[in-house]
């Protein structure tokens, strides 16, 4: 059984792990355009220094969709296609192309939070849960038939780094036990219902403002759902000037206004006193 595996990060690399443990080979890797193969002073691993390591041949096209990237997949004559956070949509041309499935891992519970930044949308709007699913990749995007998914809890203490952690190593487990019925080809599958879902592009949840107007627990939320350095952070108006609004060690902060790390009630309060002003940005939030 052949794979080829598209994609970068933390549970790729541990992806080539599964794969093996379930004796499939890795025929190739298709990595993302902007894998330059550096991993000290990241957050993430790096596919292309792992693949280099081991050996496994691949290709860093502009899109896998070009003759390169099909010539690449018919020449390892693969079984199985796998995505885990590759950074195109693949098209027709290259799903129809393995013999058996091309498979997507997504971090969300589809058909919820489909398309970009599904963490940080399911943590600021509120989720107590989210997940990683397992799909069949088709046109669409994250539309694909659900082959199997595991839930993956949003605790008061999470950020979006640490709940991506959690779906990282629930991304694991689910790959490992899904794998052995996908090599014996008796999995089951079952179509998403996407009018009960949404999507969300490339932009974050209202530009990243946070508004007067929101509940302690919303606003607790929105900044944690915006906590990952090194990405932008949530931001309030304060006397027409944009400040950052911080989280670390269960307390929030805006060091800009002197605001110093507290529980959530005292730095709304805080900045209500120094005229926090409310942004109405497009609608954001989510797009069924």
């Amino acid at each position: 059984m052949r794979a080829i595996l598209l994609g970068n990060k933390d549970l790729a690399v541990r992806a080539l792990d599964v794969l093996a443990r379930h004796r499939v080979e890795v025929a190739g890797i298709v990595l993302n355009p902007d894998d330059d193969g550096v991993e000290q002073g990241r957050w993430y691993r790096s596919l292309k220094v792992v693949a280099e390591a081991r050996a496994i041949p691949t290709i860093q096209p502009r899109h896998v969709s070009t003759d390169e990237g099909r010539e690449f997949i018919v020449r390892h004559a693969p079984d199985f296609l796998l995505s885990v956070s590759y950074a195109r949509i693949v098209r027709k041309m290259i799903l129809e192309l393995p013999r058996r499935l091309a498979l997507n891992v997504h971090f969300s519970e589809l058909p919820h939070c489909r398309g970009c930044l599904p963490l940080v949308y399911a943590m600021a709007g509120g989720d107590a849960h989210t997940g990683v699913t397992l799909h069949v990749m088709d046109e669409g995007i994250d539309t694909g038939d659900i082959l199997a998914a595991r839930r993956v809890e949003i605790d008061d203490c999470d950020t979006a780094r640490t709940l991506y952690f959690k779906c990282v190593e629930a991304g694991e487990t689910l790959l490992d036990e899904t794998l052995p019925a996908l090599v014996r080809g008796t999995f089951d599958r079952r179509p998403q219902q996407l009018d009960r879902g949404s999507y969300h592009p490339q932009v974050y949840p209202h530009d990243r403002w946070l508004d007067p107007g929101m509940s302690a627990r919303q606003f607790s939320c929105f900044v944690r759902a915006h906590t990952f350095p090194p990405y932008p952070s949530a931001r309030a108006m304060v006397d027409g000037a944009e400040h950052e609004v911080l989280f670390r060690d269960g307390k929030f902060f805006v060091p800009e206004l002197g605001i110093d790390p507290a529980p959530v009630d005292e730095v709304i309060a805080a900045l209500l006193k120094r005229n926090w002003e409310s942004i109405c940005p497009p609608n954001l939030v989510s797009t069924n």
